[in-house]
């Protein structure tokens, strides 16, 4: 394949707005180069417009590598922040401009590229080598479950994932937990907060305390390879109008966990934040 044909396969597939919907399109521009080069593909569809993409090579039999790559992105934001539109897939110099190009849509052009090369040569491999390309990697991570879940990686020996590392293979990676704490309050109109419990004020210093106790539990731990914990809040919701005291307040955030401070000891410590300010009688903090 030449290298004007890899480079109009990665802008082409940027080109495709599939944030973390709409990714059967992809896998329909994906699944013809496939077949172009008489490679198998199918289909697995997860909902209306979202097919995750199955793509084989090799000798039955013997063992499986299998190479995947997610077909969704993150959305790109307010459109006029970007030098070029996120969807133009616009070519300056030597860069490729686009919403996805690095998360992870040239990691999954590299791998078709890689297989229709490996065709082209007619090359013999000891084994087989499984295309998994999926949908929801961004939120949910739904297709890779659905395929785990229908029995695709059941056989295999060995997984390459394309995502951006820097040009470094990674053997290893960061666990990742998700959390909500939901803080409740009571209503009351503004002139009279005294009627009422303001949830913003606690989960305030929810927020302070998680705060503390991460950056305690960063410095405290490290991992060779993967480094500290790493946590963040990320999302906050609170309030329904500017006077009334807010009945209810949410907040979300994501930790990058290690070994030496797993995931069921960063649990304990969010439910050892969320019951120690609980025990004031007007605190109703929960978390998920």
């Amino acid at each position: 394949m030449n290298k004007e044909d890899k480079i109009r396969i990665l802008q082409t597939v940027t080109q495709i707005e599939s944030i973390n919907s709409n990714e059967a399109q992809v896998a329909d521009y994906l699944a013809k180069i496939f077949a172009d080069y008489h490679i198998y593909n199918k289909q697995v569809k997860y909902s209306e417009g979202r097919h995750n993409l199955i793509a084989e090579m090799g000798t039955k039999g013997d063992k499986v590598l299998a190479v995947s790559g997610h077909m969704d992105v993150v959305a790109p934001g307010d459109d006029n922040e970007w030098t070029y539109p996120p969807f133009s897939g616009e070519i300056v110099g030597d860069k490729l401009y686009g919403r996805g190009t690095t998360d992870m849509k040239a990691g999954l052009a590299a791998l078709v590229v890689a297989m229709c090369e490996l065709k082209e040569e007619e090359a013999t491999l000891n084994g087989v080598v499984r295309f998994l390309g999926t949908v929801g990697e961004e939120i949910g991570r739904v297709g890779s479950k659905q395929l785990v879940n229908e029995g695709y990686a059941d056989d295999i020996d060995g997984l390459l994932i394309g995502e951006p590392t820097g040009n470094t293979i990674a053997y290893t990676h960061k666990g990742s937990m998700n959390f909500t704490v939901t803080a409740k309050g009571k209503s009351a109109h503004s002139s009279m907060p005294e009627e009422g419990i303001n949830s913003i004020t606690h989960m305030a210093k929810f927020i302070q305390s998680f705060n503390h106790v991460m950056e305690d539990i960063t410095n405290k731990y490290e991992n060779p390879d993967l480094g500290r914990t790493a946590a963040s809040i990320t999302v906050i919701t609170g309030g329904e109008q500017v006077n009334s005291i807010p009945a209810k307040t949410t907040v979300q955030g994501n930790i990058r966990t290690i070994p030496e401070f797993p995931n069921d000891k960063i649990k304990q410590s969010l439910a050892s934040i969320i019951e120690t300010f609980n025990k004031d009688e007007q605190t109703s903090l929960s978390i998920t």
